[in-house]
């Protein structure tokens, strides 16, 4: 059983068959936006909005949470 972050490469082969990880796919789909001139599907700046109000929501419940 290989590890799920593991690329294999098939015997005979000079290919190598990639992983379904998640990781790698957002990797894989990064460098197809570059390398086709567009803005990838994990941009920061269409994540921060939400990173920055999970901040506050942490935030806030951290406060509650001390007496």
């Amino acid at each position: 059983m290989r590890h799920p972050t593991t690329a294999t490469v098939e015997p005979g082969s000079q290919s190598i068959s990639p992983s379904m990880d998640g990781i790698e796919l957002r990797d894989r789909e990064f460098v197809a936006a570059i390398r086709e001139g567009r803005e990838p599907e994990a941009f920061l700046a269409r994540v921060m909005p939400c990173h920055r109000t999970l901040v506050e929501l942490e935030t806030q419940l951290a406060s509650q949470r001390l007496p």
